[in-house]
């Protein structure tokens, strides 16, 4: 009777180990589904946008020699100045620029278009200068042309590359110049000094391209070029030059900085 007792005790004992040792191994888990990557946020350039630019300004200005050259040669026969020889200084049509500008954009997939204006101030001038002398009277004449104020209206378009918005821009530019002109006589005082300045606005065209980047959801940096052909203008005065039309083309290389809404 023990020995069959001994026996049951064994088997029972040999039937509980395995389910004993089972509940001290670690729970198996499921196998953990690998997350999808998380979408890159796209950038939105639509909607409206204010900005500032500088930069650099150069470019041409016609009409300037003829000025020029009715200056000296009246001057000279006013003055008699007999055998009269004379120099003449070109200057250079360049100077800072800077301005505001402000714009809306509509965006479709990659399609980024819509309207920009920019106001611009600077340095922009051209001063020429010419001298006639026959060695003991000299006469001093010179004109200068500045574009005080100008701008344009545009239309925008780009396609957008993530953060990076490269576009073309085309449209209407005008600028307000201011033309003098003057004249002085070292000893004769035969001619006497004369002095005069005009304003007017010229209308034109302007096309460009540059390239917008975005390093926050609203502050946008930018890069860009632009052409501007202004129509010609008369400037004219009886008592100091006679007409004259005078016109100008300008290129713009500029940086600048918008906050987008």
């Amino acid at each position: 009777m023990k020995l069959k007792s001994l026996a049951m005790a064994s088997a029972a004992a040999i039937l509980v180990a395995p389910a004993a040792f089972a509940a001290d191994l670690p729970a198996r888990t499921s196998p953990i589904a690998p997350q999808a990557p998380k979408a890159a946020s796209v950038h939105s350039w639509a909607g409206p946008y204010v900005g500032a630019h500088a930069g650099y300004g150069f470019g041409t200005v016609s009409g300037v020699n003829g000025i020029l050259s009715a200056f000296d040669q009246a001057a000279a026969d006013t003055a008699n100045l007999v055998g009269a020889t004379y120099s003449r200084n070109k200057g250079d049509f360049n100077g800072f620029v800077g301005g505001l500008y402000a714009g809306y954009n509509l965006q479709s997939a990659n399609l980024v278009y819509g309207l920009e204006g920019d106001v611009n101030f600077g340095t922009l001038e051209r001063k020429d200068t010419a001298v006639a002398t026959d060695g003991t009277d000299t006469v001093r004449a010179s004109v200068s042309l500045k574009e005080r104020v100008s701008g344009t209206i545009r239309g925008r378009l780009g396609y957008a590359m993530g953060n990076a918005l490269p576009f073309v821009t085309a449209g209407i530019a005008f600028a307000d110049m201011k033309g003098t002109a003057s004249i002085t006589e070292d000893t004769t005082g035969l001619i006497g000094t004369g002095s005069e300045s005009k304003s007017k606005t010229h209308v034109g065209w302007t096309v460009g391209a540059g390239l917008d980047y975005a390093f926050t959801s609203n502050f946008v940096m930018r890069a860009e070029y632009q052409f501007r052909g202004y129509g010609k203008q008369t400037y004219s005065n009886e008592d100091v030059f006679g007409p004259v039309k005078i016109g100008t083309n300008v290129h713009q290389i500029r940086a600048g900085l918008a906050y987008k809404f």
